[in-house]
């Protein structure tokens, strides 16, 4: 999980999503790592949190975070309610996007 490292309200964030996590997902800042993902525009960086998955593959905002929990066997079940129920998905995104352009 790559997120903004000079945003304290992004760093009190990742501080519980490592407690929720534990060692099924590493934390970087952007500024450690951006640099080794130059296919990832340093503007997706600077909005929302990334996922960057074993297979390369990229999610940003909300969807990043829950998919974070999937790899989490304690936590798969946030995944399952952000995937399964109607409408989650598009409340998630949208108070995701919401309080980010606040910080």
């Amino acid at each position: 999980m790559v997120y903004d490292g000079d945003c304290e309200f992004c760093r009190r964030w990742i501080t519980r999503w490592k407690r929720l996590t534990g060692v099924h997902v590493d934390y970087e800042s952007f500024q450690n790592i951006s640099i080794n993902y130059p296919e990832i525009p340093l503007e997706r960086f600077q909005k929302a949190v990334q996922l960057i998955d074993i297979d390369g593959t990229v999610y940003s905002g909300a969807e990043a975070v829950f998919r974070a929990f999937r790899r989490t066997p304690s936590r798969v079940w946030l995944w399952r309610l952000y995937q399964y129920i109607p409408g989650m998905r598009f409340v998630c995104e949208c108070v995701y996007y919401s309080v980010s352009r606040l910080r």
